[in-house]
């Protein structure tokens, strides 16, 4: 194999150009706002990460903590790009 252990590189506009509706780039996710369904503001996605499960938003709540919420369609129920935020089925005890 000629290219084991190599780096391949693909440009970023084939990339955005192949995702799927619900599929996105982690640059695009990082400084979302976090709104629950009722339309109040619970933070700003600063990071994103995998548990080996699902992703995981990093979220910097209003009160300065960071919380793991799962990126799962249950959770996070629309992600506008477009609208910079983020909305979230926020259960008990996920962001406080």
């Amino acid at each position: 194999m000629e290219y084991k252990g190599a780096f391949i590189y693909v440009e970023e506009n084939t990339i955005r150009e192949n995702l799927e509706e619900d599929e996105f780039l982690i640059d695009e996710l990082v400084s979302l706002e976090v709104f629950d369904q009722a339309g109040k503001k619970l933070g700003f996605v600063v990071g994103v990460s995998n548990n080996g499960a699902n992703d995981l938003l990093s979220v910097k709540t209003n009160s300065k903590q960071i919380v793991l919420v799962p990126f799962v369609k249950a959770i996070v129920t629309d992600v506008s790009i477009k609208d910079k935020k983020i909305i979230i089925n926020n259960i008990e005890g996920l962001i406080e």
